[in-house]
């Protein structure tokens, strides 16, 4: 999609941005989903959507720009469209209700909405829509929707059905005006970890030239002066009883040139008095510590009884006129937005509402944020070790190269192969492989688990067992995708009992401990009352299990249909975290000037952060994206990259007879014994 800007200003102060978006050449293609016509654009800017059930589901995209800090939005002024008309659409497919996966399927279809059947003028009436104004520490942006194609019905009354034609806008110009001003605009301090968050705006916005100063900004801080002038670019919140613990992996950032600090939670709860509730006295003291301090990267270091979480309500519309209602959704994004300190505006018990219900929410985060759900000094060992050891290199350094995806039947099978494996693979091949352009940054090897084929001896026989799951996760890969139905300490397998917790802390791969991001259902609940949830005995355990673990505390959601390309909302974000993952980003350090090979794109709190912003533009008025933007939450160090391929210095053909291995070992040791260790392993 190409850009271009033109500026005027009024004596009454406004200023009109005109902004055209030229889609020529677009990929179109519609296809059938349950009979029906399917309107999608290929590209992964672009994402299928509609406000309500019923409503014709068509692709949209998220346009972000950049106007100066504190800007008032005060309208669209017109709009102009380049328009050709597509050849008639038999029965155009409507938004239909999702199913979290915990549910069975419900087996009822939602026509096309009647006001949209019986309406002359096309859907929707405009192309571009304002959603919401966004801020990202110095940088404030306006965000809109861009529709690149409407619907228009065959208006001949209710017989009509879906029938009617698609538009495609080639191109669309618009106008719109805005007033200059400082009101809610915040000042951070520009320091080297900054530059990471400014770069990341760049990226997602279309005008990344726009002046960024604010004028007559106000900076206040309710902390003790003490601390004003004193740099903490990485900040670990735990309880008084684990500082200890927590303090050798602030030591570890320390040694790597990052500024860091520990802090109580009984400290802050002293030092922040007058902030509200536990959960407003640490927001507070992070805000002071990123205004004030530039801090970047939080790590919260315990579970929701030692470092509270923040409850959110989310509701989505699941058929027959119900809904599926949350008002406890754990989430840490909540510490992380801070332009809007309270959630809670209109004071009931349901914090997070739409704003049309009554509250702001800020769901584009000011810092990257990490929980380390640990529950005793002993667990809080094991997560630093495991931190530390996978940062010094004193793993296996081939496990990086590979990737397994993993799943079971969610809903429905077809043509051989159960919807698990269906929409995984097509999650890989069309945003993930190799293939694709750009080429991505990781070039290693996928390998397939689902109950319907594998990639192992036996291919669909090897089943999907705990026995079968555990022997995969020992062997070791950079990372592990599973789609599956899941509850707070299980995952569902094909056959036998489920794999659960204790089978989690069964594990035994000490030295290739990757990454799991999941689908499924509440297996990352770390408010669950029952004991350790799934997501934490991966994190908790000392002999293996997993680095770092993202997957929601609450329901994943989906759509049961017959179609690879229908994917649904748990999968979206699954999309976009590849995406981020293995394309790389902006999001990188470079500390010291002389990265290590291991020095990848990739710090899993900012790819973890990046994927939920990329989805913020379609959740403002709730449903599943507003529910998983709360409840997808990350289990471990914000600040920790995710290895993606073998360091430069090692021979991706694993030629250890030269000096490929020697130079790794010599430029990572740094008096590690394990790597000494693995050298002689690997014949060096």
């Amino acid at each position: 999609m190409r850009k271009s800007f033109n500026r005027k200003r009024f004596d009454s102060g406004e200023e009109v941005l005109v902004v055209e978006s030229d889609m020529t050449g677009l990929e179109t293609r519609i296809s059938k989903r349950d009979g029906r016509d399917l309107v999608q654009i290929k590209g992964d800017g672009y994402t299928l959507f509609a406000k309500e059930s019923g409503d014709p589901l068509l692709p949209v995209r998220v346009v972000n720009i950049l106007v100066p800090p504190g800007a008032v939005f005060c309208g669209i002024e017109t709009v102009e469209v380049n328009q050709k008309r597509e050849k008639a659409v038999a029965d155009i497919y409507p938004k239909q209700p999702q199913v979290h996966s915990s549910a069975a399927h419900r087996n009822e279809f939602i026509p096309l909405n009647s006001r949209i059947v019986k309406n002359k003028r096309p859907f929707p009436e405009s192309p571009v829509e304002f959603v919401e104004t966004a801020r990202i520490r110095n940088s404030t942006f306006f965000v809109f929707r861009l529709r690149p194609v409407q619907f228009k019905a065959r208006a001949k009354g209710a017989e009509a059905g879906g029938k009617g034609s698609v538009i495609i806008n080639e191109k669309i110009r618009w106008r719109f005006l805005l007033k200059r001003g400082a009101s809610g605009a915040m000042e951070y301090p520009e320091t080297a970890q900054s530059s990471i968050m400014k770069s990341y705006v760049d990226s997602i916005v279309i005008n990344p030239e726009e002046d960024r100063s604010v004028a007559n900004s106000s900076i206040s801080s309710t902390a003790s002066a003490t601390y004003a002038e004193t740099p903490c670019d990485y900040l670990i919140i735990t309880s008084e009883d684990l500082v200890d613990e927590f303090q050798v992996l602030a030591d570890h950032r320390a040694a790597m040139g990052v500024s860091a600090r520990v802090m109580s939670v009984e400290q802050i709860y002293e030092q922040y008095p007058g902030a509200g509730t536990d959960q407003e006295k640490i927001k507070s003291c992070i805000k002071d510590y990123a205004v004030n301090r530039g801090t970047l990267w939080v790590l919260l270091g315990g579970d929701s009884n030692q470092v509270p979480d923040y409850d959110c309500f989310a509701s989505v519309p699941i058929g027959s006129g119900k809904y599926e209602t949350d008002a406890t959704i754990p989430s840490d994004i909540y510490y992380a937005g801070l332009d809007d300190m309270d959630w809670n505006d209109d004071n009931d018990s349901r914090a997070c509402e739409c704003l049309s219900n009554g509250d702001s929410v800020d769901l584009y985060p000011d810092l990257f944020i990490g929980r380390a759900s640990v529950g005793s000094g002993q667990d809080a060992v094991a997560f630093v070790s495991k931190v530390m050891a996978y940062e010094r290199s004193a793993y296996d350094p081939f496990f990086h190269e590979s990737v397994l995806l993993a799943g079971v039947k969610l809903w429905n099978t077809w043509d051989g192969k159960s919807d698990a494996h269906w929409k995984s693979e097509y999650l890989w091949n069309q945003y993930v492989h190799e293939n694709v352009a750009p080429a991505p940054v990781w070039q290693g090897t996928r390998y397939r688990f689902y109950d319907t084929g594998s990639d192992f001896a036996g291919d669909a026989s090897y089943d999907v067992t705990k026995g079968n799951l555990t022997d995969q996760i020992n062997s070791g890969y950079s990372m592990i995708f599973v789609a599956t139905h899941g509850s707070a300490n299980a995952w569902a397998v094909e056959s036998g009992s489920n794999f659960s917790t204790s089978d989690a802390n069964a594990c035994v791969n000490q030295t290739t401990q990757g990454l799991i991001y999941t689908m499924a259902c509440n297996t990352n609940m770390f408010d669950w009352s029952g004991g350790s949830s799934l997501s934490e005995a991966f994190i908790r355990s000392g002999n293996g299990g997993a680095v770092a673990y993202i997957g929601s505390s609450r329901y994943g959601w989906g759509y049961f249909s017959d179609s690879a390309n229908d994917i649904g909302t748990s999968f979206r974000f699954a999309r976009k975290f590849m995406r981020d993952l293995f394309y790389g980003n902006e999001m990188e350090s470079g500390l010291g000037g002389d990265p290590s090979p291991f020095d990848f794109k990739g710090r899993i709190g900012a790819v973890h952060a990046s994927h939920k912003i990329a989805l913020a533009g379609v959740a403002e008025s709730g449903g599943s994206v507003r529910w998983l933007e709360f409840a997808l939450n990350l289990m471990g160090d914000p600040f920790m990259k995710v290895l993606v391929a073998l360091p430069g210095d090692v021979d991706r053909d694993r030629d250890l007879d030269g000096s490929d291995l020697a130079e790794y070992v010599q430029h990572n040791s740094q008096g590690n014994a394990d790597l000494w260790e693995m050298a002689v392993r690997f014949g060096k």
